[in-house]
């Protein structure tokens, strides 16, 4: 082989796997061919922007991510049942209404669908529901839901111009040649979880973690085919050759040898795992000739041993999940080693109950509306026959209360300074919250008295000024906790002592905004149509 006709040893190599001549080195790659690989990355982290597809999107996450599931069935399970076993109960001193809502209840079960209407509602923040009239008994026959990625408002510049035609079933794109069935706001009820920028529709719990919950589970699957494909080690055989031997002559005759030492493949011709075989095998060996003028040695290159690394970022994309879902992670089925999931009471724990009382209190705005078309159906207007709509508690409200409680009067102190030591939980609920002496006494809050009875070196805090208080009720800090202890506070009153609205609206003290819809045009619409079936 004369020196013009030598080449290099990259050359041989770049020629054996195809690689590109000097002359065509520059070509640039087509456009086209660029959205490969390095684009997957991006098409699997991608989130929808489209609300019918959104839909699908939160599905899809339901479906293949078990922790997803955990968390929506967790919201569930605590803002239907907690731990009374009960949905919801109907209040009313409307002797009518009492016959009306019990007919409601019992013809169309709609309180069995609660725990799966509250799921829904956390899944994909919104939920409608047809109403389906019986019109034997005069009364709503069914509560069927409906695909919410198939119903939209019927707007016309962002105005809803005919109450009879609020909504509109259509597939994507129909709307704009005019087609789809419309329905009125008596015959449809949206359900919506209050939230985002969006006001007419609701905001899924899933909707800001979504990209996070995609991140994670790549990094999973990743270290899951670290773990079973990639070797410990990895041996490279230098197997001698002739010096006149080409790199093509070269590879036939290593590979040729590594053939004879390789004893079993670890997967079958189609590319699948074969589960009866070691992942670890030599299909992980390199084999490269080597010439005279090198060394043939057999040795060793060091593989992944230890995955550490990669699993402390896995966990941290799992806390970020959990931290964003507001929701303990022991609850969840996360890690319960840490101070979230041990038997303590936390703020994520404050801030979970809070979430389920917004669940609780969306789904119930629906629900007022299709108890007040029941009653409008039977001939009673919903201004004569007052109704609430009462939600069991967690379970661990008096844990909560007292907890937050605690923090308050740490809060005090630290505010007010030590002069007056810690201040009684009465004081709290008295001067802080507006509540008497005998509704503390009333509901059972707490049993120490206002003013103690063994002697103090501090101040009396029955002693302490207005002016005081009302710097105190001026603080950021604890207008927050105050409106945390004011909505746990509610939930008991609401569901042990059927007291309402002790502290406000109790949408207001879980930041929704009150449903205001018009009663007397809904039950005028409802005469409307009852009328026309008459004739």
């Amino acid at each position: 082989m004369n020196d013009n006709e030598r080449t290099t040893f990259w050359d041989r190599v770049r020629q054996y796997f195809g690689g590109a001549s000097k002359e065509h080195a520059r070509v640039e790659q087509p456009r086209s061919a660029r959205f490969g690989t390095e684009n997957y990355y991006w098409e699997r982290a991608r989130v929808e922007g489209d609300r019918k597809k959104r839909y699908e999107e939160y599905a899809a996450l339901d479906n293949d991510v078990p922790e997803v599931t955990a968390v929506l069935d967790t919201y569930a399970d605590n803002s239907v049942a907690g731990t009374h076993g009960d949905s919801y109960e109907v209040t009313t001193e409307h002797n009518g209404a009492k016959f009306v809502f019990d007919l409601l209840e019992r013809v169309t079960k709609i309180k069995d669908d609660t725990w799966c209407g509250i799921r829904d509602l956390n899944q994909n923040g919104d939920r409608f529901v047809e109403l389906v009239p019986n019109r034997i008994v005069n009364t709503i026959g069914a509560v069927v839901r409906v695909p919410p990625g198939s119903i939209s408002y019927n707007f016309r510049g962002n105005v809803i111009e005919d109450p009879k035609e609020t909504f509109v079933q259509s597939e994507i794109g129909s709307m704009a040649y005019g087609g789809g069935e419309k329905f009125s706001d008596i015959e449809m009820v949206h359900f919506k979880l209050q939230g985002g920028n969006d006001q007419a529709y609701g905001r899924s719990i899933l909707h800001p973690l979504r990209r996070c919950i995609k991140q994670w589970f790549m990094l999973e699957d990743a270290l899951c085919i670290g773990v079973l494909l990639r070797a410990s080690d990895r041996t490279v055989y230098q197997i001698p050759v002739r010096e006149d031997t080409s790199l093509e002559e070269g590879m036939a005759h290593a590979t040729a040898f590594m053939n004879r030492i390789k004893f079993r493949t670890s997967f079958d011709r189609e590319g699948r795992m074969r589960i009866d075989r070691s992942p670890i095998t030599p299909e992980e060996d390199i084999v490269m000739p080597t010439w005279p003028d090198s060394k043939a040695m057999v040795s060793k290159l060091t593989g992944q041993t230890n995955f550490r690394g990669m699993l402390d970022v896995v966990n941290y994309f799992r806390d970020k999940y959990y931290g964003g879902a507001q929701i303990p992670k022991s609850i969840g089925g996360g890690d319960a080693s840490d101070v979230n999931g041990k038997n303590v009471i936390t703020r994520v724990d404050v801030a979970f109950a809070r979430k389920c009382r917004r669940g609780q209190l969306g789904y119930g705005q629906g629900l007022r509306r299709i108890y007040a078309i029941q009653l409008a159906i039977r001939q009673i207007d919903p201004e004569d026959a007052k109704f609430e709509i009462n939600w069991p508690p967690l379970g661990i409200e008096d844990e909560l209360i007292d907890w937050q409680t605690k923090e308050l009067k740490a809060k005090v102190v630290d505010l007010l300074g030590a002069m007056y030591g810690p201040p009684p939980a009465k004081w709290v609920y008295v001067k802080l919250l507006g509540l008497s002496e005998e509704e503390v006494e009333e509901y059972g809050l707490v049993s120490e008295p206002m003013r103690r009875s063994e002697p103090v070196a501090a101040t009396e805090w029955t002693d302490v000024p207005d002016n005081a208080v009302a710097q105190l009720m001026g603080r950021s800090e604890l207008q927050h906790m105050l409106r945390d202890l004011c909505f746990l506070l509610d939930a008991k009153l609401a569901w042990e002592h059927r007291v309402q609205g002790r502290f406000g609206p109790a949408e207001e003290l879980v930041g929704l905004d009150r449903d205001n819809w018009s009663t007397q045009g809904l039950v005028q619409r409802v005469h409307e149509v009852s009328a026309q079936r008459s004739r």
